[in-house]
């Protein structure tokens, strides 16, 4: 369990990593101001024994607004994505395939760094190597879905050079021993963490 501290923007989050059967989940809150409105976005992604996403929930809501944003994403065995949406409380929306993000294996939510820790435990670079991944993007505060190039530099044992978008956006990462991000370059900060039992 740990907790973040944001420096691009304003905002915490809390996030815990819990093994379930022979996968893992990620679970957290983030708290956030978007141009000065309060925003609190609520994340699930369930993970194989591989670390390849198989489902993400996602919460939102921003403002007055009461009413919460579901996001539904569903990645099967050959990696085919689905996107179920509503607006609480309404029904649930179609489940429609997403086209473009076909045979990818990493959910990426673009108000969290919980989720690089997914390509860094899947591929595990040597020290010194490279690994190119595409990752399906959850853009944040549109939460439009695309897919993001990204490339893990792995600089040390616990250092990071991540880049992305063609090096358009590049920040050194810092990782615990799960893969869990200590220091985001310009992002986050860890500033608490608890074991199992703590």
């Amino acid at each position: 369990m740990v907790m973040w501290q944001g420096i691009w923007r304003s905002g915490t989050e809390w996030c815990d990593l819990t093994r379930v059967g022979d996968g893992w989940r990620l679970a957290g809150t983030v708290l956030l101001a978007v141009d000065g409105i309060p925003a609190e976005v609520r994340y699930k992604v369930a993970l194989d024994a591989s670390w390849a996403t198989r489902e993400v929930d996602i919460t939102s809501r921003s403002g007055s607004d009461v009413r919460m944003r579901r996001i539904h994403l569903a990645a099967d065995q050959k990696q085919i994505w689905h996107r179920q949406e509503s607006l609480a409380p309404d029904a649930a929306g179609p489940l429609v395939e997403l086209e473009g993000v076909r045979g990818l294996f990493d959910i990426d939510l673009g108000f969290s760094p919980s989720t690089n820790t997914l390509p860094i435990r899947r591929l595990a670079p040597p020290i010194a190597e490279a690994v190119d991944v595409t990752a399906v993007w959850l853009r944040y505060p549109e939460l439009t879905i695309e897919p993001l190039p990204q490339r893990y530099i792995r600089l040390d044992e616990r250092r990071y050079r991540y880049e992305s978008n063609g090096r358009a956006f590049v920040a050194e990462l810092e990782v615990d021993e799960l893969g869990l991000v200590v220091a985001y370059e310009g992002g986050w900060q860890r500033i608490g963490e608890a074991a199992e039992g703590h």
